[in-house]
């Protein structure tokens, strides 16, 4: 059986058991590295494999022994695959954001969480719900807090526009008022004068007057 390491960021084997096991008593490895050999589904922690197991030299396998099954190493079955629970409420928050807006927060930060925990340990599936849930999270974000700002900025512009038609009109009506004014005024002297000088003059047209 082939075994690989991940340790301190690096992939190092392929190695067998009992040079895994050589390397972990002799402190070159640790408990916390993670390994993988093929048919395992996920990388594991040392710890929580049958290879954190002092290694028993010169006991040979018995005669006739038993070939593991599929899925069992050493006599000890693979440990089942683990999701993240911060990843899998972090989507479901950001899901829900959608409809009452306010669970965007626990999306991000759950998702922030379980991001740091499946890079902690890769052996924690979920990476790809946190990462959902966090890029949800701070779309209905962007939403309920920057929309609001664009369309008060929009109705302040619509406003300004609306005040300056006002007074644009306003402006308007006030001169076609004192132009009807003025024409008023023009019309009642040129009327004055008409009648002026329509009226008779008393000096010539009357008749002498007739001495006895």
């Amino acid at each position: 059986m082939q075994i690989y390491v991940h340790s301190n960021n690096q992939q190092l084997g392929p190695f067998t058991e009992a040079e895994v096991k050589a390397q972990l008593a002799s402190g070159a490895l640790s408990l916390q590295d993670h390994v993988w050999w093929q048919g395992q589904a996920n990388w594991l922690p040392l710890s929580q494999t049958p290879l954190a197991t002092p290694l028993s030299p010169g006991i040979p396998p018995l005669p006739g022994s038993i070939a593991p099954m599929p899925g069992v190493v050493l006599g000890y079955p693979y440990a089942t695959e683990k999701t993240s629970n911060l990843a899998l409420w972090s989507l479901i928050s950001g899901i829900s954001a959608f409809f009452c807006g306010i669970t965007f927060i626990p999306a991000i930060i759950l998702g922030h969480m379980g991001l740091s925990e499946t890079k902690k340990n890769p052996a924690i599936q979920g990476r790809g719900m946190a990462l959902a849930g966090t890029i949800i999270g701070y779309v209905v974000f962007a939403f309920y807090v920057f929309i609001p700002i664009i369309a008060i900025g929009v109705l302040m512009v619509l406003g300004n526009q609306v005040k300056s038609t006002f007074k644009t009109i306003n402006a308007q009506v006030q001169a076609a008022q004192s132009s009807s004014s003025q024409d008023d005024t023009d019309q009642s002297t040129n009327s004055a004068n008409q009648s002026t000088n329509n009226a008779p003059d008393s000096s010539t047209n009357s008749a002498p007057t007739i001495t006895p």
